[in-house]
């Protein structure tokens, strides 16, 4: 064998070498997306529990939960039905909030008394 073909054989395995490498790098990459777009999921389908329970569907048969769900996401295409509920949810929301604030200064203000 002489030295040009040495030399070739020494860059195609370096070169094999790094796309394994390379490869390996993109399997972690996904598996990393993957995990990220699974916690997403798990936040929203939390937040979405959530909101079920501030609407007071705990406790609710699931076959009705998912029929009133079904049924809202019905009345959601109207875009006028769709800015009164988000106004209504978003109100809603808000005050909820508002009163956590005044409970946790309450709180604080008899901690330092």
């Amino acid at each position: 064998m002489n030295r040009a073909e040495e030399r070739l054989r020494k860059q195609v395995k370096k070169i094999g070498q790094q796309i394994e490498e390379k490869q390996q790098k993109l399997r972690v990459a996904q598996q990393k997306l993957k995990k990220q777009e699974r916690k997403q999921r798990t936040r929203e389908l939390i937040q979405l529990g959530g909101l079920a329970d501030i609407a007071g569907f705990r406790g609710i048969d699931t076959g009705a939960v998912l029929g009133a769900f079904l049924q809202a996401m019905e009345l959601l295409k109207d875009e006028a039905t769709y800015k009164n509920l988000k106004h209504l949810g978003d109100s809603t929301l808000a005050s909820r909030a508002g009163r956590r604030r005044d409970r946790s200064k309450q709180s604080d203000t008899v901690k330092e008394g």
